[in-house]
């Protein structure tokens, strides 16, 4: 858990996933990615998410996708989707940065829902080769980060460019998001490639660990659109 930590890792509770799944995942054969997947969370609640609505296990590990730092997290994860299907033995899992990952893959693939929760690491501690890997990624999909964004800032940005077109993008992110300067250029991407964006701000502490509150990023459809901000009591 220490390591987790240290990498900005707070493994989400799957009351917090499993809503977001649900509104993420929207047919049967939905191919689905979490960019920092840890211990498999949100893959879980996808994969539940899509034999509810009528998914054949035979194909599902081939809509399933997940990248993961953390060797640990993701033997976890793989056991974790393991004990959901025989079939997901053969998921997708990727032991890699997201944003090496995104340098290979960006234009290659895309999915009709990318899920997850970035990590939550400021600038300092990062060396400046790992902040400048993270802005140039950004900088690809359409977000003009400067050098003091923490980094589930452009994280986003390449969460987004693996959308299709027409697709979902649900994240956790800090509840900064909605009132911080670097976010800016994040969120006016976001607008234009999404027709509707809505940044709702949580009041509960939903990890173990982090004196951090939540906002809810979700985001669909083709753009331009309008970004909206809510604040809720209850998730």
């Amino acid at each position: 858990m220490e390591a987790a930590k240290q990498l900005g890792a707070y493994y989400t509770p799957s009351a917090l996933a499993e809503p977001l799944a649900k509104w993420a995942v929207r047919g049967p054969s939905d191919t689905v990615l979490d960019p920092s997947c840890g211990e498999g969370a949100f893959l879980t609640c996808a994969v539940e998410r899509l034999l509810g609505l009528g998914a054949e296990p035979r194909r599902l590990a081939d809509q399933i996708a997940g990248v993961e730092v953390n060797a640990r997290a993701l033997a976890r994860a793989r056991g974790a989707l393991l004990s959901r299907h025989p079939g997901l033995r053969w998921s997708r899992l990727a032991q890699d940065d997201f944003f090496l990952f995104a340098g290979e893959n960006l234009g290659e693939v895309r999915f009709d829902a990318v899920i997850g929760n970035p990590p939550y690491l400021r600038t300092q501690g990062r060396s400046e080769a790992i902040k400048r890997r993270g802005l140039d990624i950004a900088r690809r999909c359409g977000a003009e980060l400067t050098a003091d964004a923490s980094a589930w800032a452009p994280f986003a940005a390449a969460a987004a460019g693996f959308v299709k077109p027409g697709g979902r993008l649900a994240l956790v992110v800090p509840r900064e998001a909605l009132f911080t300067n670097y976010a800016k250029p994040l969120l006016s991407m976001l607008e234009k490639r999404f027709a509707r964006v809505n940044l709702i701000a949580l009041d509960q502490l939903w990890f173990d660990g982090a004196l951090v509150k939540v906002a809810l990023l979700l985001a669909e459809g083709v753009g331009p659109g309008v970004l909206r901000l809510h604040k809720a009591r209850a998730l």
